[in-house]
């Protein structure tokens, strides 16, 4: 019976088997396999599409893809490096990328990277040769990343020319630490074009700011079409860059996620004066999705208004917004009054943020 299920139906089934879904061990999924060829097909697919290494297995996967005997490259669709236990505050030479090249350069169906915790910093320049097999990719996320400077980071991704999703967790930047960026030749440069997907979170204001300074500066009349854009951390703040960038992505943005946590929430959104100027959205006139997470101070309310009231996108689904510490009574009464208008007057879902 089961063979004679369409793969359709047995990718859902499996689907609901992989480990990132219900926690379940890796065993379950390679015990379906053996159910028949069909299952074990696509099972195969999933249990493989995934590929995590660790400092300690580096050489163990080498000499595993590079055996003629092993016919799992094809399946290979993600590209994981970290190390044993996440979180985890050590850093990986970031020669590990040398020893894997060999063979990740004969994985043709891989599309996305995860580096997690990797030292860049002690090679400079890049070594470009490391990053070729790598040139395919279209997603690439950077977790507690240690880097030189911003000079670095752009030349590291320089290296992706096809990016449309870009994930920035935790950046360190050693000679950026104190001072805001203040190298105008660097914005801009090397930005991919494709991106259509940005995430930025971390600890750092001088940090998130090169990074937003050199996102967001591209050319004059060029524009980066984000559909979705993620900005947050402690080091979070509505400056000059986030209005440029939200109002170079225009109609293509479609999810926006605010989340400073720079308690509460206020100053994580600067002036509360300048803030409505800085989160424009009244270009991003395709908005579905806005979350604005964590909570704020009572005196950031009105200038959160005014940035809703902005909002002129008719396709709305989903509104979040922070609550007041401490509780306000009147900011309810507000809120009332705010989702009779439209945009919001139709709204399926508008959540106020419970911390």
């Amino acid at each position: 019976m089961a063979s004679e299920l369409p793969p359709e139906i047995i990718e859902a089934i499996l689907d609901a088997t992989k480990p990132d879904s219900l926690n379940l061990d890796v065993g379950t999924l390679a015990s379906v396999s053996l159910i028949n060829i069909p299952w074990h097909i696509i099972s195969r697919r999933m249990l493989f599409g995934t590929v995590t290494i660790l400092p300690e297995t580096a050489l163990g996967f080498v000499d595993l893809f590079a055996s003629p005997k092993v016919t799992l490259s094809e399946f290979v669709r993600a590209l994981v490096i970290q190390r044993k236990q996440q979180p985890d505050t050590g850093h990986i030479d970031c020669e590990i990328l040398d020893q894997v090249a060999p063979v990740t350069a004969k994985l043709p169906h891989l599309c996305k990277l995860c580096l997690h915790n990797i030292d860049w910093s002690t090679r400079k320049p890049i070594a470009r040769e490391s990053l070729r097999p790598y040139q395919g990719v279209t997603a690439l996320e950077l977790h507690h990343s240690k880097l030189s400077d911003l000079a670095q980071l752009v030349d590291v991704i320089s290296l992706f020319p096809v990016l449309e999703d870009l994930t920035f967790i935790y950046l360190t930047m050693i000679t950026n630490m104190n001072a805001l960026p203040s190298d105008a030749a660097l914005h801009g440069r090397g930005v991919p074009m494709t991106l259509r997907r940005f995430t930025l979170v971390g600890p750092r204001v001088s940090v998130i700011e090169s990074v937003m300074e050199w996102i967001s500066g591209t050319p004059e009349g060029v524009h980066i079409p984000l559909e979705y854009l993620k900005l947050g951390g402690t080091g979070f703040r509505a400056t000059k860059s986030v209005r440029r960038l939200l109002h170079g992505a225009g109609s293509h943005l479609r999810e926006l996620v605010l989340h400073p946590t720079s308690g509460p929430f206020y100053p994580g959104w600067n002036n509360p004066d300048v803030a409505p100027t800085l989160l424009d959205l009244s270009a991003n006139d395709q908005l579905r999705i806005i979350s604005f997470e964590g909570a704020m101070q009572p005196i950031f309310c009105d200038a959160m208004l005014q940035i809703l009231s902005q909002v002129t996108s008719l396709s709305l689904e989903e509104v979040s917004i922070p609550s007041v510490l401490p509780a306000a009574s009147k900011w309810g009464k507000k809120i009332e009054a705010l989702r009779e208008r439209p945009p919001f007057v139709n709204l399926p879902t508008f959540n106020v943020n419970r911390v």
